[in-house]
């Protein structure tokens, strides 16, 4: 994140790539208050504030070492709110074995919406010489003409209790989509075997917001 908030301040401050941060402050920002998301646990003395704190030090820091602190006119709350911009927008930049390399801004996919049901899926493509990645949208489903283009943003993989913490903590909305208004869904999505029956054919019915338990054996020690 530092990394990526230095080089988006430094294209601005020598005007390497015209307009960027004005492109860049039409990402949303808006981090909401506990209130309107009640299941949150949100506390600006967490761990997330003491992050962003350490990334615009890092960022400073970067700045000077440039020798361009001089040309710096900024100050501290719009860089929080770029820090925020990043978190919110960023893509985690994976490698052909899925290990994430690093964040990225990408302006256009950024307003690609959300779904635990999606469409689509993103993956990315090295330059050579050091160029930055490529982010390539590829579509898995049928996408009707007047049909949303829709990605994830997390694991879809996990139950949705979990879907719903991840999304709430790291984008801070409530996902309403087809997978989350149906909590039914989430034994077809999980699809975990049985480990006590025989067959080990037997999929697990996801019990609750935590749980889960074998229709079979009636067994339920599966979290850890």
């Amino acid at each position: 994140s530092a990394v990526l908030l230095f080089r988006i301040l430094h294209s601005s401050m020598l005007d390497l790539i015209p307009g960027v941060e004005e492109q860049f402050s039409r990402l949303q920002s808006t981090i909401p208050d506990k209130k309107s998301l009640p299941t949150l646990k949100f506390d600006m003395d967490d761990a997330s504030y003491h992050h962003s704190r350490a990334v615009i030090t890092t960022v400073l820091e970067l700045i000077e070492l440039s020798g361009c602190l001089s040309k710096f006119q900024g100050q501290i709350s719009p860089m929080e709110d770029m820090v925020n911009r990043i978190k919110i927008n960023g893509f985690s930049v994976a490698d052909g074995e899925n290990v994430a390399m690093g964040i990225g801004i990408f302006l256009t996919p950024s307003f690609i919406n959300h779904s635990c049901r999606p469409n689509a899926i993103q993956t990315f493509l090295y330059g050579k010489d050091h160029r930055p990645p490529r982010l390539i949208l590829t579509a898995y489903k049928n996408i009707n003409v007047d049909q949303e283009v829709l990605i994830s943003y997390i694991d879809n993989s996990c139950p949705r209790h979990l879907r719903q913490y991840n999304l709430e903590r790291g984008y801070f909305f409530s996902c309403d989509c087809d997978a989350c208004v149906d909590p039914s869904l989430d034994t077809e999505i999980i699809g975990l075997q049985c480990p006590h029956c025989s067959d080990q054919e037997q999929i697990l019915q996801v019990v609750g917001p935590f749980g889960f338990r074998c229709p079979r054996c009636q067994a339920t020690d599966f979290e850890n």
